[in-house]
């Protein structure tokens, strides 16, 4: 996961102050999966009480 955060975070850099955007598909891919991990673990906390 830390190797995904620092490509899109390079890329994000270029992108933004280079104009250069090239996209990369097996890394979206991961970074779904990941986040799709991500949310599974928050909905098994189950509800917070306010």
């Amino acid at each position: 996961m830390r190797l995904a955060r620092e490509k899109c975070r390079t890329r994000g850099n270029r992108a933004l102050y280079d104009g250069d955007y090239e996209e990369d598909e097996p890394l979206i891919r991961e970074l779904i999966a990941v986040a799709k991990e991500l949310q599974a673990a928050v909905e098994a906390l189950g509800p917070v009480d306010a």
